[in-house]
């Protein structure tokens, strides 16, 4: 029988929908290199073709994540709103994306900002920011013309907001995975995030307490998928 050769997007992209639904049925620790091979019944040599290691399928994983919501976010770029309202939804079409796909999300943010994936971490953050500066920078341009905004450099402070926003996930990360020792730091949590609100409307020039960019309830469910996957890992190691 003649073998199958498969354009290399498409193969590609069933290596990585295989492992998406590994990583939801059995978690990303035992979604190891070898099930994912015999999951989709490809040669070791053909994933590592395509990816170089678990690490960078996950950052591959992350990278179609960030595609989703920017290419969600076009319908609010071309929609009639004003720029606060597609602000607003932009942070809230994040938002859904992560929760969406939270059962991959979880485990690998966990793996990620551990100190050995530093350069992994902050090479992935850095094409995130990249795919998503276009479209902030339009709704903030915006809302300089409607005078929402008030910022000479609304292309430049894209950078300035979304490298924050890196900073900012760093911090909020370490305090829900020390949540169980630290149950304070919920609150430490639901101030960050007000804090963050605040300073985007200073470096933006908007009326304070226009941007309300954080469903409570939505992060609640996000930090408690944080939590159990983190008392299952701690069991898996047990």
């Amino acid at each position: 029988m003649a073998r199958i050769v498969k354009a290399h997007d498409v193969r590609k992209n069933e290596i990585l929908d295989t492992a998406y639904e590994l990583i939801y049925r059995v978690g990303y620790e035992q979604a190891t290199v070898e099930a994912i091979i015999e999951e989709t019944g490809i040669a070791k040599g053909t994933f590592y073709h395509y990816f170089k290691s678990k690490l960078d399928l996950l950052d591959s994983l992350v990278e179609r994540m960030t595609d989703r919501i920017v290419e969600k976010s076009r319908t609010v770029i071309e929609s009639k709103e004003n720029a606060l309202r597609k602000f607003r939804d932009l942070f809230e079409i994040g938002g859904a994306v992560k929760l969406e796909h939270r059962e991959m999300l979880v485990p690998a943010l966990k793996y990620l900002f551990s100190d050995e994936n530093l350069i992994a971490r902050h090479w992935t953050m850095k094409k995130a920011i990249e795919k998503l500066a276009p479209v902030y920078a339009a709704i903030i341009r915006q809302g300089v013309t409607e005078g929402v905004f008030d910022t000479p450099y609304p292309d430049d402070v894209v950078e300035l907001i979304l490298g924050m926003g890196y900073t900012f996930g760093e911090l909020t990360a370490k305090l829900i995975f020390e949540l169980d020792k630290r149950p304070e730091n919920i609150k430490i949590l639901e101030r960050k995030l007000r804090m963050y609100e605040h300073t985007m409307e200073r470096i933006l020039g908007a009326e304070e307490g226009s941007l309300k960019l954080y469903d409570w309830r939505m992060i609640e469910r996000f930090v408690t998928d944080m939590e159990t996957a983190k008392e299952e890992d701690d069991d898996n190691s047990r």
